[in-house]
């Protein structure tokens, strides 16, 4: 039986959260030789690396399956932009809705809106079954995906929007908390992606403005859900650090 005794390095699983305009996508951009897999559009201002828009589930997967066959690697890094999205997309797929056969669209932003919530109760034999379903697919599909990806020595940086909640302390008062925004908004109360990635990565970063400065916070505190694996404490200010010494990433990965 082989027995492993030491660290083992390996590359970094990382997810940037915070609010719109932060500089999320700029972070990621830092990391070694960054790919960028475009699934909002709005990386054009941006002089990276990237696919075309993976406006559905299936050009998202195409990609992934691409990467995994890929020899020699020409990247170092998968920036997922937006974790989010990636969720509402396999979201619209288990649902059935948005989309035609071919991955056409067939209806709008607002409609989708409008009928995702009904058709995640109603699909897959209705009672919240397509609810399952899509904790099943990201558990047992996506996340081993990108762990693929991981093993194979590519860097993952999952980049999710931020959104404010109150929940109740032992005592019964409610506290502001900020959290990932991954799961659809139709999900309900109880949400099925977020618990999944966070538990996943390595690293959970909350990144945010005080000021003028960018402030990444590295360990969770009562507002902020986050998380390390390298003994980082507190946050820090990345006009003073740099994200890849943070996370013992060598100039010679990049």
């Amino acid at each position: 039986m082989q027995v492993i005794t030491k660290a083992t390095p390996s590359s970094p699983k990382v997810m940037i959260y915070g609010t719109a305009g932060v500089g999320k996508s700029t972070l990621a951009s830092q990391f070694p030789s960054p790919l960028f897999l475009d699934l909002e559009g709005g990386l054009n201002y941006m002089d990276v690396a990237r696919t075309p828009l993976l406006d559905t589930a299936d050009k998202f997967y195409a990609t992934i399956l691409e990467l995994l066959r890929e020899k020699p690697q020409e990247y170092k890094t998968i920036v997922v932009d937006s974790l989010d999205w990636v969720v509402r997309k396999i979201s619209e797929k288990i649902a059935g809705v948005g989309y035609d056969d071919n991955g056409n669209r067939t209806a709008s932003l607002a409609e989708l809106e409008r009928t995702l919530s009904n058709n995640l109760m109603d699909a897959n034999g209705g009672y919240g079954k397509a609810k399952e379903a899509l904790e099943n697919h990201i558990r047992s599909k996506l996340i081993p995906l990108l762990a693929k990806l991981n093993q194979l020595g590519y860097g993952i940086v999952l980049i999710a929007h931020a959104y404010t909640t109150t929940i109740l302390d032992d005592d019964g008062t409610g506290m502001e908390k900020v959290l990932p925004k991954i799961d659809p908004p139709t999900i309900g109360k109880k949400p099925i992606a977020e618990p999944a990635f966070v538990e996943w990565v390595d690293n959970l970063f909350f990144l945010k403005k005080v000021g003028s400065d960018r402030i990444i916070q590295v360990e969770a505190d009562s507002y902020a859900k986050a998380k390390n694996r390298l003994g980082l404490v507190g946050e820090y200010n990345l006009a003073e650090h740099d994200i890849c010494e943070l996370l013992k990433l060598t100039k010679g990965d990049k």
